[in-house]
């Protein structure tokens, strides 16, 4: 019941999902085998889908820093273009 309880906790979408605590109910000792090899593999792949969920918002993160450092690079690049518009405009009089 408690590995299943601990699944439970871990299905993703849920308003009550909590990985941790389903770790710490994995990571109690378990008498079958069977189900204790499952309980091990649970956690190691909420383990991962931790990481991975880190590197994502990582990730995330230094893309939308990449857009802003592009959107100043666009308006600077926009500026000195109409600089020299104008130039070319002031040359022409």
């Amino acid at each position: 019941d408690r590995v299943r309880f601990a699944l439970l906790l871990s299905m993703p979408g849920t308003t009550f999902r909590d990985v941790q605590k389903s770790i710490l109910l994995l990571k109690e000792p378990i008498a079958d085998p069977a189900l204790a090899e499952f309980a091990r593999l649970l956690v190691a792949l909420l383990h991962e889908e931790h990481r991975s969920d880190e590197a994502s918002v990582h990730l995330a993160k230094l893309l939308h820093e990449e857009k802003k450092r592009s959107e100043s690079l666009q308006e600077k690049i926009d500026a000195i273009t109409n600089l020299e518009k104008n130039m070319i405009l002031r040359e022409r009089k």
